[in-house]
């Protein structure tokens, strides 16, 4: 299995908004394989000739929603310094939250969002997440901060100004993930704010 930007739902899809259901473990041979697809999508859109290549939009991660699929899997590789962070996980559940907030300086983009929309998002700046990690094959449990965390939160609800067929300011479901616009320095592109 392989997955194009033609497979990638937008926001305007009503599928965007189903709720993903938890999958059952051991995984099933075919959420495996989607959840290694989901994965290798990511990674070829980090690499500037794959990316060019296959006219992938890049992305530090993806949901199974935004490819029409209502399971509670994600695929996340977030670049760091010492290489990067990856998780391909089943079931995520964040079960811990810092009270401090963070944002990214840019702003959040989303491979099913097609215009960009100015505005911070504020995030958790901390979490734990939990959940079946298809690359460790074993359940984790990761303590995240800075730019992994947020890059995990952005399934959460967010806020947003307009969406086609949503009142101004509702609240909904984005199951889906920043747009890695370019590299950049992690330790300045986000910002923790004390309340």
């Amino acid at each position: 299995m392989k997955i194009s930007v033609k497979d990638i739902i937008l926001d305007t899809d009503p599928r965007i908004r189903t709720k993903s259901e938890q999958v059952p473990l051991p995984l099933s041979a075919e959420d495996s394989e989607l959840l290694e697809a989901m994965i290798a999508y990511v990674r070829d859109s980090q690499d500037e000739e794959i990316a060019k290549r296959e006219g992938l939009r890049p992305a530090v991660g993806i949901a199974a929603i935004q490819l029409g699929i209502p399971k509670a899997l994600i695929a996340v590789s977030v670049p760091t310094e010492e290489g990067s962070d990856e998780f391909a996980l089943a079931n995520p559940r964040i079960v811990s939250e810092s009270v401090q907030n963070a944002y990214l300086a840019q702003g959040e983009g989303c491979l099913s969002v097609a215009e960009e929309h100015e505005g911070l998002v504020w995030r958790h700046a901390r979490i734990t997440v939990t959940g079946y990690d298809l690359l460790r094959k074993d359940f984790i449990r990761v303590r995240a901060e800075g730019y992994t965390a947020i890059c995990l939160q952005h399934g959460k609800k967010i806020r947003r100004r307009k969406s086609s067929g949503d009142k101004p300011r509702d609240t909904f479901r984005a199951p889906c993930f920043i747009i890695q616009r370019e590299m950049v320095d992690k330790t300045d592109a986000f910002f923790i704010i004390d309340d």
